[in-house]
């Protein structure tokens, strides 16, 4: 739940409104010059204490990643600050004993999601309940082996898509997570883009290294967050623009950096000099 809760943090302080002063510099760039003109782009700057080895936040090892992953990613719903589960790409949410949330008498279950109208991956291309059954075909393939977090694919039986924002989950037992499906649960994956590679891998396991090293995966990284990756600078920073098409409507900040620091005093220092308004993942 911690992490869910952190995710939940991370969205209140993307959605919010900066503050009336001028951003703050980032700690390696100096402030613009002032003057009259359109009003200054929002930029959020955030610390992190190690960087990351991927973008999606299904895939396991690495270090702390709840905020550089999170800013790039949407899932089914959202866990808020106050740890209650709300509706992301999902219009709503599974309630139990209605017609989203039955429990059979054999001990199964089954919940269906209503995607919202209109999502798009932040290439433009339609998301669609598709895009959630071709994930847990990849996260269920036994060639990954421990690629990614086994739950909650362990605990299902069949996912289908009714149509295109109609997601239909078939549980091999009561699972009470069920109706709230958020932050590492089952992050939808792009068919369009990883398709074809991943065929390799169903045809031949050997293929896995190449599909795990994919571009995508990195400095390619195509997801439905608030915020969409223009640069990934290796050993120094994640770079992004707000997502026009995100599902919870454009984030208010219009850009975030996410800075790989790993000594806290430095991290501290950039905080008290304003450079830094965020730092998370152990970072202090």
């Amino acid at each position: 739940m911690r992490s869910g809760l952190v995710s939940g943090v991370i969205a209140l302080v993307i959605g919010a409104t900066v503050a009336c002063a001028p951003p703050a510099a980032a700690p390696t760039t100096q402030p613009g010059a002032g003057g009259t003109g359109p009003a200054a782009s929002k930029t959020l700057d955030m610390a992190v204490r190690y960087e990351v080895n991927d973008l999606l936040p299904k895939r396991t090892g690495g270090a702390a990643a709840t905020y550089s992953k999170r800013a790039f990613n949407a899932m089914l719903a959202l866990v808020d600050s106050q740890a209650t589960a709300r509706p992301y790409l999902a219009e709503s949410l599974p309630q139990l004993n209605q017609d989203t949330w039955q429990v059979t008498p054999d001990g199964h279950m089954t919940t269906t999601y209503t995607l919202r109208p209109n999502l798009t991956w932040q290439d433009g291309k339609p998301l669609t309940a598709d895009d959630f059954v071709f994930a847990y075909q990849v996260y269920s393939e036994k060639a990954m082996g421990g690629t990614f977090i086994s739950s909650p694919q362990d605990q299902i039986e069949e996912i289908t898509g009714k149509d295109a924002r109609t997601l239909v989950i078939r549980w091999k037992a009561l699972y009470p997570q069920a109706g709230t499906l958020a932050w590492q649960a089952l992050d939808p994956l792009p068919r369009h883009i990883l398709e074809s590679s991943f065929a390799t891998v169903q045809q031949d396991a050997t293929n896995l290294e190449k599909f795990l090293a994919l571009p995508f995966w990195t400095t390619e990284y195509i997801g439905a967050g608030p915020f969409k990756l223009n640069k990934w600078e290796p050993g120094t920073s994640l770079d992004g623009s707000a997502f026009d098409g995100h599902a919870l409507g454009r984030p208010k900040i219009d850009h975030v950096v996410i800075h790989f620091i790993p000594d806290e005093n430095t991290v501290l220092t950039n905080v008290l000099s304003g450079a830094i308004q965020l730092a998370g993942d152990t970072s202090i």
